[in-house]
């Protein structure tokens, strides 16, 4: 009776915290969609943001939850905050202050939502019932979203929401698949988000979208063939690598003819793609291929500058964004220049570590697949826009990874206490005969 009060105590937090990490995870689109269907604003993602990590902690305190903390995650955030105390000590600009908040919201209270029980595949489930709010006023969302620069396009954070949705919808459909209704109405609601914007996303964003769609099917196919054990799995594995890279480097090298190709198959059937066009336009305007950047070349030259003057220990963290008033827009060059290279070592070995799991480890689908959402959401948007302070989504793909051999060992423990429980049935079986 014990065990099964503790079984329903777990699988309630876990309901619970499963739908706070979703409305973390989407908090942005929530206050962007309150914002622009009812004039609702004023701080509203972090008031979700700290709501859900909070109703997740009451939860667990009134349940009785048995919380563990990762020593490697609470060893990473105390780390980062003596960093920036650090940045305090060397920088005075507002932006160490601003970043440092933002942390405490999206990194900490992260943190802390990790360390409760949740269920990965509720937590995609509940991000996709989040994107039905997208139906509510559908062609408002469009139409308010939209630039005025001569060609329809939507904003670029209106974008990234959008392809949230849409990446949680394509890898739950990959992956999952189950027949329920709920799942069909949550997939089409995916659907029509997609022809609704496919048109008018940013190219960051059809970029992620793009990349989802590709490594959902290419893992799909790699964990399939690994959990065959085929002795020339490696092999293939490798190849298949070999391959993808060689076709993105022909891609790379020949972007613009390709785009020119694109542009007038999709003239021709009267279609215009925000992407391309505005990829033509920035080569075109700049006079090479460079120019599809959109300048971001020069934000890293300006990267490469501070990192000269101070590459061993840094600037300090927000000094890249004060001096200015931007930010790198590259993951690890604002690393480099906000850390330095010793001090940048622990996050970057941390996020370098969670990659080479994803795409190396034999995981179960029911540890994979947020822990891929995560990566496909945050780290391809971090390379090349935004800035990591200030995505939970991130930081959930840090900490998630940090405790995933934590997982492993849990599981393999269970596996061989199970095996020795086999063992001694049948020596009992055989001495009974």
């Amino acid at each position: 009776m014990k065990i099964r009060t503790i079984n329903q105590q777990i699988n309630k937090i876990k309901k619970i915290n499963s739908f706070s990490i979703a409305l973390i995870i989407t908090s942005q689109f929530i206050a962007y969609v309150l914002n622009l269907y009812y004039g609702i604003s004023g701080g509203v993602a972090s008031k979700i943001i700290i709501g859900s990590a909070m109703i997740s902690i009451l939860a667990a305190l009134i349940l009785k939850i048995k919380i563990v903390v990762k020593l490697r995650s609470l060893l990473l955030i105390c780390f980062i905050i003596l960093c920036f105390f650090y940045s305090f000590i060397i920088s005075s600009g507002d932006f160490t202050e601003q970043y440092f908040i933002e942390f405490i919201g999206t990194g900490v209270l992260t943190f802390v939502v990790m360390l409760i029980p949740f269920d990965q595949k509720k937590v995609l489930v509940n991000v996709m019932r989040v994107g039905m709010l997208f139906i509510l006023k559908p062609f408002q969302f469009v139409s308010q979203s939209l630039m005025n620069i001569g060609y329809d396009r939507m904003d670029m954070f209106a974008s990234y929401l959008v392809v949230i949705i849409l990446s949680a919808s394509v890898l739950h459909l990959v992956y999952y698949h189950e027949r329920k209704i709920e799942n069909y109405i949550l997939y089409s609601n995916g659907f029509f988000i997609l022809i609704s914007t496919i048109t008018v996303l940013g190219r960051g964003p059809l970029l992620v979208l793009l990349l989802t769609i590709f490594v959902a099917f290419l893992l799909r196919d790699i964990y399939k063939a690994s959990s065959l054990k085929s002795n020339n799995f490696k092999l293939k594995k490798f190849i298949k690598y070999i391959v993808i890279m060689v076709i993105g480097l022909l891609i790379m090298l020949y972007i613009h003819k390709i785009l020119i190709i694109i542009s007038s198959i999709l003239n021709y059937l009267d279609i215009e793609v925000a992407t391309i066009t505005k990829s033509l336009i920035l080569i075109d305007q700049n006079n090479g291929v460079m120019g599809i950047l959109n300048n971001r070349n020069y934000r890293w030259e300006w990267a490469f500058d501070m990192i000269k003057d101070h590459p061993f220990f840094g600037n300090g963290i927000g000094e890249y964004a004060n001096v200015y008033n931007t930010w790198p827009h590259n993951l690890f060059l604002q690393m480099f220049v906000e850390f330095g290279f010793f001090l940048m070592m622990p996050l970057v070995v941390s996020a370098v570590r969670n990659i080479y799991i994803l795409f190396n480890k034999n995981i179960n689908n029911e540890n994979m697949i947020l822990f891929l959402f995560l990566f496909l959401i945050s780290v391809p948007r971090l390379f090349f826009s935004s800035y990591y302070w200030h995505l939970s989504e991130f930081w959930m793909f840090i900490f998630l990874g940090l405790g995933y051999f934590k997982m492993s060992t849990q599981v393999n423990s269970e596996k061989s206490i199970a095996k020795i429980i086999d063992k001694k049935k049948s020596i009992l079986l055989r001495n009974k005969n």
